[in-house]
C-alpha cells in the first residue's frame, strides 16, 4: 500500500475524485482532525489530504454522496458534498452525554430529505429539512429508542431493543411528526458468556435488509464475532445467514454499508470494520470466522484517528 502522488498540487485540498463503485475509507487524524487520508480498496492506495471544510470536523454520517459534519469545538453542523464541495448549513444542536446517531432519509437534493438525530440521554429525535433554522424535536418512548437506523427502499427503518427482544420499526413522516409501525419483533440472540458488549447495525444490501450484530470480548474493544441476519418480510422474522456471497459489508462506529466485492476489490463474504482511535482495518471472514489485520494508511496517527466509510 503506497501513497499516490498527483501532479496537480491543488488536488491536495480536494478528495480523490476517482470512480469507485463502493465506499472509501477516510481516516481523520492529527490534532483536531486536521488531516484526512482516503483509502481506495479497488486501487489499494491511500491519498493524504487537508480539506479545509473537513478540518476540525467530526463525520456524523455519510450517505447519498453527502457528509453530515460537526465542528469539533462548537455545536455547528452542516452538510458537505465532496464531489461538488457544495455546503448546506444545519441548525445548531447542543451536545449531550448520551449516545447519538444521525441518518439522512434521502439525498439533500431531494425535497423529502430529512436530517435526523437520535439522542439516548434526552430520549428524543431531532429532525429538520436542509435549510431549516431549527430542529423539530419529538420525545420517544422507550419502545421506539433506536439502537441502529438506516434507509431501505426509500424508507427509514430502525432497530429497537427492549425486554430482550429486537423490534424492527419503519418510520413514517406525517407533517412535522414521526409515526412508527412495528414490523418484526423477535427474541434476542443468545450471547456467549464472555461477550458483554455489542453494537448493532441495519444495512441495505441490494434488495435485502440486514441486521449485523458486532460482538466484543468482555468490556474490551476486541471484536470476537459477528452474526448477520436477513429480514424475511414475507414471514415477518429475522433469519440468521452464514454467507453474503460475493458481497462485502463495511462497518465503522456509526453506520454500515454493503457493496459488490468483485467491483471494489475486496474479499467476498467478509466484513471490513474499523474502530475509533485505531488506524488498522480488520477483515472478518464469515466462512472460517477468522479476523485479519491490515494497515491501509501507515501515515495515520494511531491515537488520534477517526476512521469511517463514506460514499463519494
Amino acid at each position: 500500500m503506497e501513497a499516490y502522488d498527483e501532479e496537480n498540487k491543488n488536488s491536495y485540498s480536494r478528495p480523490p475524485l476517482r470512480h469507485q463503485p463502493g465506499p472509501w475509507l477516510v481516516i481523520c487524524d492529527e490534532k483536531h482532525q486536521e488531516r484526512q487520508t482516503f483509502f481506495s480498496t479497488s486501487e489499494n492506495h491511500f491519498y493524504p489530504r487537508i480539506i479545509p471544510d473537513m478540518c476540525s470536523k467530526y463525520i456524523e454520517t455519510s450517505n447519498f454522496g453527502w457528509l453530515v459534519l460537526k465542528d469539533c469545538v462548537s455545536d455547528d453542523f452542516f452538510l458537505l458534498n465532496l464531489r461538488s464541495m457544495e455546503k448546506a448549513h444545519l441548525p445548531e444542536l447542543k451536545s449531550s452525554f448520551g449516545y447519538r446517531t444521525c441518518i439522512l432519509s434521502a439525498s439533500p437534493s431531494d425535497p423529502n430529505c430529512r436530517v435526523i438525530f437520535f439522542d439516548s440521554s434526552d430520549k428524543c429525535a431531532s429532525f429538520c429539512w436542509p435549510g431549516d433554522v431549527e430542529y423539530i424535536k419529538q420525545e420517544l418512548d422507550d419502545d421506539y429508542m433506536p439502537f441502529a437506523a438506516t434507509t431501505f427502499k426509500g424508507k427509514v427503518y430502525w432497530l429497537t431493543l427492549r425486554w430482550s427482544r429486537y423490534s424492527l420499526v419503519v418510520v413514517d413522516f406525517t407533517g412535522q411528526s414521526l409515526h412508527f409501525r412495528g414490523l418484526i419483533e423477535q427474541q434476542c440472540l443468545a450471547m456467549p458468556e464472555e461477550a458483554i458488549c455489542s453494537r448493532y447495525y441495519l444495512i441495505e444490501n441490494e434488495n435485502e435488509l440486514l441486521f449485523v450484530h458486532k460482538i466484543y470480548l468482555g468490556f474490551s474493544s476486541d471484536v470476537m464475532n459477528f452474526r448477520v441476519l436477513r429480514a424475511e418480510f414475507s414471514k415477518m422474522e429475522w433469519v440468521e445467514i452464514e454467507s453474503i456471497g460475493q458481497r462485502t459489508i463495511f462497518l465503522d462506529n456509526n453506520s454500515g454499508m454493503a457493496s459488490s466485492s468483485v467491483e471494489v476489490g475486496t474479499r467476498s463474504n467478509c466484513i471490513y470494520f474499523v474502530d475509533f482511535g485505531d488506524k488498522n482495518l480488520y477483515v472478518f471472514d464469515m466462512e472460517d470466522r477468522s479476523i485479519t489485520t491490515l494497515l491501509p494508511c501507515p501515515n495515520v496517527s494511531r491515537h488520534d484517528s477517526l476512521p469511517c466509510w463514506i460514499w463519494l
